[in-house]
């Protein structure tokens, strides 16, 4: 149907700009570009302010910078939250944590340094905490091998990790609570933790697994499957099969459903897939479509003039009502999604 104005807001990366959208795809506000570097939006909803990392390569054109920086949703300012030397940078995982006791809240992320010494250059991953108002990050150190987050729960406290040994679940200080060694199940793909706060999640890599964190158990869901997001009733798992589809997995019943394909697609591939994003309530969700077609043969002097096949991709963003069991959509791609509201 037409798009709707009378849903949450949300706030998303879109053509590598972060920008404040109403339900309907319009502009409220447009923050500007945000850089080369992966990293998720955190939003504060009680302050209505959203956080993410922002860096600029000058090019001889300007300076460089490496920062957090706050969006004001209410104002549709930014600002610098937090200045950072340009060898360091937060990726793949920022969090607004509130607080239970009226207090402020803080950000959790993960901070990648580069430094130099006799093998080279030299990769480092911290957790950090860092509060509003302090100019210092509180830096946790990652036990052996959690190289990439996966998923946190704010519930139990808790973080799990892929690295090449296996998937590890971490704590809060960084220290590692139990591993799921590679050849039980590879996984780098996505996970998500039961909703309830009860000790299981799903992992995905070379299909869907359900992994007991008391028992250590791990057993097969569904052979395909990537980004996997619970429902907050915890009695369906939505993930994807490719860019250009959307599956919803009953667990009473056990049967997958297909909520979303692109019409006509052969040609698939999982270099755009994102996770779905609910509402608070899950009355709303939001998802990015991506169908690829082939355009046709070129040859590529790279490789000795051979032929290689070349693609068009569409992108949409999809949202859906489920209160209403309606849908719609806007042509462009929009990643790092979070609804205000």
């Amino acid at each position: 149907m037409a798009p709707r104005a009378d849903g949450p807001d949300l706030i998303a990366e879109v053509d590598g700009r972060v920008v404040h959208l109403s339900s309907d795809f319009g502009v409220r506000h447009d923050f500007g570009s945000v850089g080369p570097v992966e990293c998720p939006l955190a939003l504060d909803p009680l302050n209505l302010r959203a956080f993410r990392y922002i860096s600029k390569p000058g090019y001889g054109r300007g300076a460089d910078y490496s920062q957090l920086q706050a969006f004001d949703l209410k104002t549709g300012k930014s600002f610098c939250v937090l200045e950072l030397p340009l060898n360091q940078w937060v990726l793949w995982l920022l969090e607004w944590v509130g607080s239970g006791q009226g207090g402020a809240g803080q950000l959790l992320g993960l901070l990648a340094s580069d430094r130099t010494d006799e093998r080279g250059v030299v990769i480092e991953h911290q957790m950090f905490v860092l509060k509003p108002g302090e100019t210092v990050l509180r830096r946790r150190p990652l036990c052996r091998d959690a190289y990439r987050p996966l998923a946190f729960s704010r519930r139990r406290r808790e973080l799990v990790f892929s690295g090449a040994e296996g998937t590890h679940l971490l704590g809060l200080g960084g220290d590692r609570k139990r591993s799921l060694g590679r050849e039980r199940c590879v996984t780098a793909e996505g996970a998500a933790f039961d909703p309830a706060g009860r000790a299981r999640m799903v992992l995905a890599g070379g299909g869907l697994h359900l992994w007991d964190l008391d028992s250590g158990g791990c057993e097969p869901l569904h052979p395909r499957g990537r980004f996997p997001v619970w429902s907050g009733d915890g009695h369906q798992l939505y993930f994807r099969e490719s860019s250009s589809d959307l599956n919803r997995l009953d667990f009473r019943t056990g049967e997958v459903e297909c909520l979303l394909a692109v019409c006509g697609q052969r040609e698939r591939e999982l270099w755009f897939a994102q996770p779905i994003r609910f509402s608070r309530g899950g009355r709303y969700a939001a998802v990015s479509i991506t169908g690829r077609r082939l355009r046709g043969l070129q040859q590529n002097p790279s490789s000795g003039g051979e032929r290689e096949r070349v693609y068009r991709y569409d992108h949409a963003t999809v949202v859906m009502d489920f209160e209403r069991r309606e849908l719609w959509q806007c042509p462009v791609r929009a990643t790092q999604i979070q609804w205000i509201g």
